[in-house]
């Protein structure tokens, strides 16, 4: 896998790092990502194996900054960077200059060096040595699939088609499942063109055929499905009627557009075909299948449920055996659920999950079935679907949501043994890992239920049993929602325990932060360090090519690297993605390691802590929150909720900036703060955008009386829904209220924000701390007491 290969320049790094290392020293200078010093001769075949040293190796955080000054290898980045400046700016002749200057050796780079060259020697139309530097480039590389579709675009340009179809024959022919990816998509576009330019015998069929297929599956990608489009028209007249385009490649067509979300258009496209689609079902069933799951799914997606139920349907009862039969099933239960059809919902939900027992839609399906009953009071009939959710899907990624439903179930009829059975089973689960949070969940209720029970009884023992255990949760977790609301049940009921508690927790914390924000050095896997990618990345970084070294770094790390690399590991990669000023993403990526890893709270964890909650525009905020009645954290934590500090984001619903506003409430608090006529594009302003979203949130604290749970959930869902919510069950705790609370975005949002803001004040705060106020009783009294600063 890391030697593609032999005898290649990637190859001999590899071997150098694996057969050649002699101490730590040495791979920490490759590692530094300059010219491979020479390897001596192989060893004779009798002499005794190489010895590979295995675990990680320390990594110093200098190999992230740039080369030293007159070294040989700044002298080479600074070859690099000049002939990449000179090619932007068209300036070809002196980027080869530039390039031809660099080793021949062991450059810095080699494969984005010799892309780079090629890219060069091909806009100087010299096309041959471009294809030449372009075969460089092994196939795994980032950019090996890239480099063989522009050296068979190269021929093809040139009028050669023959020898540019035998380099495409390296990409399979599209299948119905789909490209692989956007250079597979490309290839195909590329294998049409040239069949039509070659024009030998059935190529004018076959390169048609090649346009259609690419036409088919570039929904989400408008440029390619015109170049396509185009590539039909060109041949189509000369293609028999019965092979040119058809009910089945616009289906297809259809399935591209919907997963690119453009659900308009497959409606402009298979509205019309529906007609079409019901004579297909006899001759074409597969095709009607498709047709009508990418219709019944778009109807879904605007919310026409009427108009999706039927079409969905249609396709569980008539669609043979498939992947799509099977999608088609789940999104008619998201219809029937939504659509308000309640009982139909959950006994559909409970047929797809009798119907794919082996599914991973299985398990959701039992969960969806018990949370219908649920949501409608059919409690008996909840308890029966988590109980069989638990009992045949104990691996099920929606077991530990089932047993929360059957737990809350049982809460909400007042069976506290019913609810002791299954929290203490949820609490059984792995608390290592992404369940940590329903672990917290199951032990703070299973605490809160024994306090009531125990105030009840009038049991001073158990009384302190209990409290010891949320005491315990809240030194656990002390920046999670359940550690924040364990920390302040104890302090309501017990405000002696509760100050000594809270010195406990700051002691905690302190500790924490004395460790170090910035490691001197990193323990990095040498799987990871080893790859040739990664060297390269390496290499690119401390030439200053940041954008270059990130595609590197993130091509290296693979997907989802945050379950497949240590803890340590991830931290290097996400200083390295800092250092090419990528924040929201190296922002991003430490969340998801902190939920996958759960690193705790001790000093040696704090690098990690500040670089999922990073200080991003904190003057900016610090500023834009001084007029109002909340601190500065909690909205350094709502912004990292909502924009991970990505001032141009823009989310599929319309939301924009750091605030996320949406453009309708930005465009009325701005009239109504007095700033005038705004338009979207100064949203992309963070100062402006920070100003809007803070003036906006404080109009909620006022409606709220300070209660900051509630604004928050009101900054997700709007004050409307919140007031509903707070009529029908105000009388709740907090705690019940915002498990209760029926959006499961806003409820999982105000746990968030909370548990953000939480984090920052006790990460960043110079007060006592470390945990900020929460009003943990009945939601009416406390939004009756009105004062902000008081739980």
């Amino acid at each position: 896998r890391l030697v593609p290969n032999p005898g290649s320049q990637h190859s001999q790094i590899v071997t150098t790092l694996f057969a050649r290392i002699s101490s730590p020293l040495t791979l920490v200078l490759l590692l530094g990502f300059g010219p491979c010093m020479p390897i001596e001769p192989e060893p004779e075949e009798d002499a005794p194996p190489v010895e590979v040293e295995t675990g990680p190796i320390s990594v110093n955080s200098n190999t992230l900054g740039p080369w030293s000054s007159g070294s040989v290898e700044a002298s080479q980045a600074a070859q690099l960077r000049a002939a990449y400046s000179a090619y932007e700016d068209g300036d070809h002749a002196t980027a080869l200059t530039h390039l031809d200057a660099l080793p021949s050796g062991h450059p810095l780079a080699p494969t984005y060096i010799a892309w780079k060259r090629a890219e060069v020697l091909n806009s100087l139309d010299r096309r041959q040595e471009a294809r030449e530097s372009w075969a460089q480039i092994p196939i795994d590389a980032r950019l090996g699939r890239e480099a063989l579709l522009a050296r068979a675009r190269s021929l093809h340009e040139e009028g050669r088609p023959h020898p540019a179809l035998k380099l495409l024959e390296s990409f399979p022919l599209l299948r119905e499942e789909g490209p692989e990816d956007s250079v597979h998509l490309r290839a195909e576009l590329l294998r049409g063109q040239a069949l039509l330019a070659r024009s030998l015998g059935g190529d004018r069929n076959l390169g048609y055929q090649a346009c259609a297929r690419v036409w088919s599956h570039a929904g989400g990608t408008s440029t390619l499905a015109n170049l396509a489009m185009s590539c039909m028209s060109v041949s189509e007249p000369e293609v028999p009627e019965d092979e040119r385009r058809g009910l089945a490649e616009i289906t297809l067509h259809a399935r591209g557009l919907g997963t690119g979300h453009a659900n308009s258009a497959v409606i402009d496209l298979l509205g019309p075909e529906e007609a079409n689609l019901e004579a297909s079902w006899m001759d074409e069933p597969s095709v009607a299948c498709r047709g009508s799951l990418e219709l019944g799914r778009a109807w879904h997606k605007k919310r026409k449920y009427s108009r999706s139920i039927p079409l969905l349907r249609r396709a569980v009862t008539r669609c043979p055996e498939s992947p799509e039969k099977i999608r088609a099933s789940y999104l008619l239960g998201q219809s029937l659920q939504r659509g308000g059809k309640g009982r139909e919902a959950s006994a559909h939900w409970r047929s797809l999950a009798d119907s794919w027992p082996d599914h991973r839609f299985a398990d959701d399906g039992m969960y969806h079935a018990g949370e219908v009953a649920l949501q409608a009071g059919r409690l008996q009939e909840a308890r029966e679907a988590f109980t069989i959710l638990a009992e045949r899907f104990p691996q099920g990624d929606m077991v530990p949501a089932g047993l929360w439903g059957m737990a809350w179930a049982a809460i909400e009829s007042g069976n506290r043994v019913e609810a002791l059975s299954w929290l203490n089973r949820q609490a059984e689960l792995d608390s290592t890992g992404p369940h940590f949070e329903r672990v917290l969940q199951a032990r703070y209720w299973q605490a809160r239920l024994g306090l009531d029970e125990a105030e009840e009884l009038g049991d001073p023992a158990r009384r302190s049993a209990e409290l010891n255990k949320l005491s315990e949760i809240a030194l656990d977790a002390p920046f999670n929602w359940y550690g924040l609301l364990a920390y302040w049940k104890v302090a309501e009921v017990d405000g002696v325990r509760g100050s000594a508690l809270r010195q406990e927790a700051r002691a905690a914390v302190d500790a924490l932060r004395a460790g170090a924000s910035s490691p001197s050095s990193y323990l990095v896997e040498r799987d990871l360090v080893a790859q040739p990618g990664f060297i390269e990345a390496g290499a690119l970084l401390r030439a200053g090519m940041t954008k270059q070294a990130r595609k590197e770094l993130l091509f290296a790390l693979g997907d989802k690297p945050h379950n497949q690399w240590s803890r340590d590991s991830m931290l290097y990669a996400i200083s390295f993605l800092e250092a090419t000023g990528a924040t929201p993403r190296s922002h991003r990526l430490a969340r998801k390691v902190i939920k996958a890893k759960q690193p705790g709270h001790a000093p040696d964890s704090l690098a990690l802590w500040h670089r999922a909650f990073p200080l991003a525009y904190s003057d900016e905020i610090q500023t834009a929150t001084a007029p109002h009645p909340f601190p500065n954290w909690l909205f350094q934590g709502l912004v990292r909720e909502e924009s991970a500090f990505n001032a141009t984001i823009k989310s599929w619903a319309g939301a924009m900036g750091l605030s996320q506003l949406m453009w309708g409430t930005a465009k009325e608090s701005a009239r109504k703060m007095g700033i005038g006529k705004i338009t979207r594009k100064m949203l992309g302003d963070p100062a402006l955008n920070l100003r809007i979203g803070t003036w906006y949130l404080a109009r909620l604290f006022d409606r709220w009386d300070g209660h900051a749970a509630l604004a928050i959930g009101s900054y997700n869902a709007g004050p409307g829904a919140e007031a509903r919510w707070v009529r029908a069950r105000g009388t709740m705790s907090l705690d019940a209220y915002v498990e209760t609370i029926p959006f499961k975005q806003t409820r999982l949002y105000t746990k968030h924000v909370y548990a953000s803001y939480q984090t920052y004040y006790a990460l960043y705060g110079e007060d006592l701390g470390p945990f900020v106020p929460l009003r943990v009783g009945p939601v009416k009294d406390a939004i009756d007491a009105g004062d902000p600063g008081q739980p």
